[in-house]
């Protein structure tokens, strides 16, 4: 179930603070170096989304991790210098206008007030939204049967307010930290239905203990 009505696409972008003069804004490195490069540089990702940012037993992985990784070479930082710092989408905007992150590369849609905020640059991947549900869940086939469902996404998110408002007023909007939080809840029956970016939700879908359990709506 494409929800193309609510958004035509998702933009999924590199942000930096609109007060920042440079890569880091204000944020100095000692180490600096004239080339640009430095000790190191800190970029947000998120640590919980398979195949676009995660962090596993053996270090990071996934799109964002690989676009992120290409760009700080780009600026002149070896791999073995990036700091990954995780970047919930609540904390996003937060995060780059106190310079915790020198750029954030976390499946971050682009929204007019986003832009507001944040400076973007991209877009890198394009993604439309869908709602993931139970493998056995028959009841939810198109975006009015999530009418009276509890529909979760993460605090910070547009995806769910986005259906609510335009698609599926009577939805139960359920506001969580992280999509981890919302598929477990999902997993165990709490919730009926999670929404996001389809490239998200099939990363989800795809992991090995999921396996049969989820569906794309």
């Amino acid at each position: 179930m494409k929800l193309r009505k609510v958004t035509a696409a998702s933009a999924v972008l590199l942000a930096l603070s609109v007060t920042a003069t440079a890569c880091g804004g204000d944020k100095k490195d000692d180490g600096a170096d004239s080339s640009g490069g430095g000790n190191k540089i800190t970029i947000g990702i998120k640590f919980d989304q398979p195949g676009i940012g995660q962090k596993t037993p053996q270090g990071y992985s996934g799109f964002d991790v690989d676009v992120a990784t290409y760009v700080a070479k780009k600026l002149g930082y070896n791999a073995d210098q990036i700091e990954w710092r995780e970047s919930k989408s609540a904390d996003r905007e937060t995060m780059l206008k106190r310079g915790d992150v020198d750029f954030i590369a976390a499946s971050y849609s682009i929204t007019p007030e986003r832009q507001k905020l944040v400076d973007f640059a991209g877009p890198y991947l394009l993604a439309h939204q869908d709602v993931l549900v139970r493998a056995d869940d028959s009841s939810i086939k198109s975006p009015a049967d999530l009418n009276n469902k509890k529909l979760c996404s993460v605090t910070g998110s547009t995806s769910a307010q986005n259906v609510k408002e335009k698609l599926a007023p009577k939805a139960q909007l359920q506001q969580y930290p992280t999509y981890s939080a919302c598929l477990t809840g999902l997993q165990n029956k709490v919730i009926d239905a999670l929404t996001t970016d389809d490239s998200i939700l099939a990363g989800y879908a795809a992991q090995s203990q999921f396996k049969g359990k989820f569906k794309l709506g």
